[in-house]
């Protein structure tokens, strides 16, 4: 049992309500990490304390237990709790932790483990759990506390991944060795029955209790990776149900400021993970403490990293009027080796429903698909502004509605005969470059939304390439995170999609129903006004699958009204300064 700080001290800064009071520290440093090895030297957990965190947490693997003997687990958790460097980051700073599989007790372990509440015990008396505390009394060691500084609340979430979770699926358990696999032979396969669980439902119920508690920041702190795409670990890619689930009650409780926290892997990175109706989530990866791997897998939602080296992760929030929240890598050196920030209003839902058809360009007589019209829609404030992009021959992005500009056909014009010709208000007509950096927004309310206009020839070369140049091009500009992809051509979605699964897409359309649409991995859709009219049920059938839905191009104030009754995700018009008057 550790006893580096006196049960006095716990109980001057730990409730038994769970809410941590530190009324004259600064809520500004939280240090996390994972992977542990209790017989290696841990330099790092010296180099956090220094760093003068508010809270330190462990994300699990905080030792290798790996055992069936409880004898031995307990051993183990004296040998960590002896450690110099830990006993220094104990008596600086307050340390809390959830668990993995290697201090659970085996390797990749799940709800069947026989020995989890004995385990539980030695965990909880090991970080000084005051006995009569919630925790003890439940199982899991599910848990919840919140750091507060003047009126902000920092909530921390602490989830148990290994309690409940059903056991893991192989990519292939039939084949002999070595058996096909997706990058290693002991690969798993993600879960496709809904009824397999990774939090189970007591944890589930609680987890929806406590997104519906206020908070400024929540730190749901997953001891393995939650913003990642499949890539054969232990992962919540392997229940892809209850990562999508999570994200649902994310958006349902319009839980707002979330973060996630993890670790496992043995390296470290940042992912950003894009879902229907929802602001990104971040993933900050930071393991290990003692323990790296060679190798880290592809993740195309990464944005930073992967860093091979012995890490910790930091997080830095500085309370301004839009806190911002920087997050950094840390390896042993002291060297910080990542370092990505965001502000707080980047973690919010979209306020009102209304997007801007072509900009906001009708009431002051802009041209449609103006930088003029663009500028004008985020001066709104609107939810998203929508254009219309096509290539030219010459392969060029331009910003148009129709296939032809000036009499020129689009596709068969080269961009610089094109451009001859200015907008009516003398812009030169716009590329997707210089538009999307017109729409780049130092603090993101007004969402790009990027038609991709059916071209003459949709070979399946074609459209890759059309998909490949503009995601380029967003990602160029710096935009990726606020910027959405509709079209009238299914298989140019699907071509995005391919590409990077993180994107959101909707589609146009109107021919297929929401549950054809959810099938293909589409996010929303966006037909429109008169096609939900004549099929109403497509309206609860979408919501039903929690796809986001859109309804185009609606202008006539008694439709506008209908549409706002009917609880629309958006709308999208050429009169969005009439639609804010009926929102009022």
């Amino acid at each position: 049992m550790l006893n580096v700080v006196t049960l006095k001290q716990w109980i001057g800064v730990i409730l038994f309500v769970g809410v941590a009071q530190l009324p004259q520290a600064q809520v500004t440093r939280i240090a996390f990490g994972s992977c542990a090895n209790q017989e290696r030297p841990q330099p790092l957990l010296k180099q956090a304390a220094t760093y003068r965190p508010d809270v330190f947490i462990f994300l699990g693997d905080n030792l290798y237990g790996d055992t069936d003997n409880m004898d031995t687990l307990r051993a183990k958790y004296r040998r960590l709790g002896a450690r110099p460097e830990f006993k220094q980051l104990a008596a600086a700073t307050k340390v809390l932790a959830t668990w993995d599989d290697h201090d659970y007790g085996r390797n990749d372990a799940g709800r069947h483990y026989p020995y989890k509440e004995v385990s539980k015990e030695i965990f909880l008396d090991f970080f000084n759990e005051p006995l009569q505390s919630e925790r003890r009394k439940h199982k899991g060691i599910y848990h919840s506390e919140y750091l507060r500084q003047g009126d902000k609340v920092v909530q921390i979430i602490l989830l148990d991944l290994r309690t409940f979770r059903d056991n893991l699926l192989l990519y292939d358990s039939t084949a002999v060795l070595p058996r096909k696999s997706y990058f290693y032979p002991l690969d798993y396969k993600p879960h496709t029955s809904k009824d397999s669980t990774l939090l189970g439902e007591q944890q589930w119920q609680w987890l929806a209790e406590q997104l519906r508690r206020p908070a400024d920041l929540r730190l749901i702190c997953s001891s393995t990776q939650f913003g990642i795409e499949y890539n054969g670990y232990e992962a919540w890619a392997n229940f892809p149900h209850e990562q999508e689930r999570l994200c649902r009650l994310i958006r349902d409780t319009r839980a707002e400021g979330v973060l996630f926290l993890s670790g496992d892997v043995h390296y470290a990175e940042i992912s950003r993970l894009r879902s229907p109706g929802m602001y990104p989530l971040y993933d900050i990866t930071s393991s290990g403490i003692t323990s790296t791997w060679d190798f880290a897998t592809p993740n195309r939602n990464r944005i930073e990293g992967p860093i091979m080296e012995n890490n910790i992760g930091l997080l830095t929030i500085r309370w301004e009027s839009d806190p911002v929240i920087d997050m950094e890598l840390v390896d042993d050196m002291g060297n910080t080796r990542s370092t990505y920030s965001i502000e707080r209003s980047q973690l919010t839902f979209m306020s009102n429903p209304v997007i801007a058809h072509r900009g906001a360009f009708k009431k002051n007589g802009f041209p449609e698909n103006s930088i003029a019209s663009l500028r004008e829609a985020i001066r709104l404030n609107c939810a998203g502004s929508e254009f219309d992009v096509r290539m030219t021959a010459d392969s060029v992005l331009l910003v148009n509605h129709d296939p032809h500009y000036n009499d020129l056909t689009i596709e068969n014009t080269p961009y610089a005969v094109l451009s001859r010709q200015p907008l009516s208000n003398g812009e030169v007509l716009p590329t997707l470059s210089s538009y999307l950096s017109a729409g780049r927004q130092e603090k993101p309310s007004t969402r790009l939304i990027l038609e991709i206009k059916p071209t003459a020839q949709p070979t399946a070369e074609r459209l890759r390439f059309i998909a490949e140049s503009v995601l380029k091009a967003v990602r160029a500009a710096g935009v990726a995170d606020y910027t959405e992809y509709i079209s009238f051509d299914y298989n140019q979605l699907l071509a995005l999609k391919r590409l990077d699964p993180s994107v959101l897409v909707h589609y146009l359309n109107g021919d297929l129903s929401p549950e054809q649409v959810a099938k293909d991995g589409i996010d929303g859709i966006d037909y429109n006004y008169a096609v939900f009219q004549k099929n109403p049920e497509w309206i609860q059938q979408a919501k039903r699958l929690k796809i986001v839905l859109n309804a185009w191009t609606v202008n006539d104030m008694s439709q506008l009204d209908w549409f706002l009754q009917q609880g629309f995700d958006f709308i999208t018009t050429n009169e969005p300064e009439l639609l804010f008057e009926r929102i009022k």
